[in-house]
């Protein structure tokens, strides 16, 4: 899957996202990618800590399965 720009979108991956919660592109952390069932592929996005992929304890403020058009995978 590749970002709004053609680059790859990997789990792991810090990127910017469009969050249509707060209408603005904010800075997050790829988590997964869905390749089966209703969100398939989409990524999930988050904006907490890069290094803490546990939803819980993160400090996370959105969480959302984002199109690939509405990320951009950071250099």
């Amino acid at each position: 899957m590749n970002d709004k720009n053609g680059k790859e979108i990997t789990v792991g991956a810090r990127c910017r996202f469009y969050g249509f919660t707060r209408e603005k592109w904010m800075d997050g952390t790829v988590r997964s990618i869905k390749t089966e069932g209703p969100m398939a592929g989409n990524a999930r996005v988050d904006d907490g800590d890069p290094n803490n992929d546990d939803l819980h304890t993160n400090g996370f403020h959105v969480s959302a399965w984002v199109k690939p058009d509405h990320i951009e995978v950071n250099e």
